[in-house]
């Protein structure tokens, strides 16, 4: 989609898309025959900072497109890790939809240069991202493209450090076992008083 009015889409990211069979339209604003649920690409940032200077017609068709509830891939020009705070706007915009309505499918891509074999090839495998099935749990919604690698900001607990953590400070979950098979010093507690149907060994 353009959101500017201007078709910019290169014959090089069409030949990509279109050899892994993506069938590609433009739409420009006000985007009459966009379909709902479709998957949208936007170029916008890619070029210059759109939220700078937003116009109030460019702000309706953005927000018309979440919406009519489609997969929005947004790609921008050194948003991330270069440090271009006026192409970074946009990641904060998309937080704050995300935040409010859980439902929009928003995705982030960051390249490292507007054109190039690397760039139309990552922005083909993020359009893919929408045609899998993905965790409920595990949301990724911002990439970046740096040497025809996609870098994901994610951090992830590790279940098993928690665990042997919250076992160091509770004493862990308790395990039936025979008093004789106890190795070393065994200690009873009762977790109840007046009654041993309630004692443990340690």
């Amino acid at each position: 989609m353009h959101l500017t009015g201007r078709k910019r889409l290169s014959d090089g990211l069409k030949n990509v898309l279109r050899q892994a069979q993506w069938k590609v339209i433009e739409h420009v604003y006000p985007f009459p025959h966009l379909k709902p649920r479709s998957i949208v690409l936007a170029l916008e940032e890619s070029s210059s900072s759109l939220l700078r200077s937003i116009s109030e017609r460019q702000w309706e068709s953005s927000r018309s497109i979440t919406l009519q509830g489609c997969h929005l891939c947004w790609v921008s020009e050194g948003s991330q890790m270069l440090g271009n705070p006026d192409n970074a706007l946009v990641h904060g915009m998309f937080r704050t939809i995300r935040a409010e309505d859980r439902a929009v499918d928003l995705v982030m891509l960051d390249v490292e240069f507007r054109h190039g074999p690397s760039t139309h090839l990552a922005i083909e495998r993020l359009l893919r991202h929408f045609t899998t099935t993905r965790s409920k749990t595990l949301i990724d919604s911002e990439f970046a493209e740096r040497g025809s690698i996609l870098h994901i900001s994610r951090i992830v607990p590790d279940t098993l450090v928690n665990a042997a953590k919250n076992d160091d400070e509770t004493g862990g979950a308790p395990v039936t076992r025979e008093l004789r098979n106890i190795e070393g010093i065994g200690k009873l507690q009762r977790e109840r008083l007046g009654t041993l149907d309630y004692l443990y060994s340690f």
